[in-house]
């Protein structure tokens, strides 16, 4: 765990693939597995955040056709309205989507609101919501901004250890076993 005392501001990030980063320190290599990051980083950013979430616009709004569950959804709409997204009607069966969370700018909206759908209206509560909200976030490691490595570098230093389950050391005898598996 004394590995990660430094400054990960400063770290240099190679993108392997769309699962893997590379992280290279003074004090050696680590490898990140994006998703898993993102989602404990996120669920923390959103136990942290105040209602409703801060949210943008769409610059063209996104529709969805949805058959069923319109009596659900509509129940639903404050609920998403908390975490920053704004639906209404276009047509009896056609969901207008008019903003999205700041924080979750590669939501797979379709996937989230049919995910959504897909439970019990009783069991549709903030949680679900944001449970889902994290689940259907995604991070294209090729557009990672300068300033997200920052804050997602604060994060690993606030932590300050190697996580098994989203950072790992790696270590001469864990390339070997790579290499030569």
């Amino acid at each position: 765990t004394d590995m990660l005392v430094h400054n990960w501001q400063y770290s240099n990030w190679i993108n392997l693939n769309a699962n893997f980063v590379l992280i290279k320190q003074e004090t050696g290599l680590f490898l990140l597995h994006v998703k898993r990051f993102q989602e404990i980083y996120l669920r923390e950013q959103l136990k942290n955040m105040p209602l409703p979430f801060a949210s943008r616009n769409l610059l063209v709004p996104i529709s969805i056709a949805i058959s069923n569950d319109l009596d659900k959804l509509e129940a639903s709409f404050e609920l998403f309205a908390e975490i920053g997204i704004t639906l209404s009607w276009l047509t009896e069966n056609t969901l207008l989507i008019r903003t999205i969370p700041l924080i979750t700018p590669n939501l797979d909206l379709k996937g989230f609101i049919l995910k959504v759908l897909s439970y019990k209206i009783q069991d549709i509560t903030k949680q679900v919501i944001l449970q889902e909200l994290i689940n259907h976030s995604s991070i294209d490691t090729l557009a990672i901004s300068d300033i997200e490595k920052e804050k997602w570098g604060d994060y690993l230093a606030k932590k300050n250890n190697v996580c098994n389950n989203y950072l790992k050391a790696l270590t001469i005898e864990t390339l070997e076993l790579f290499f030569h598996a």
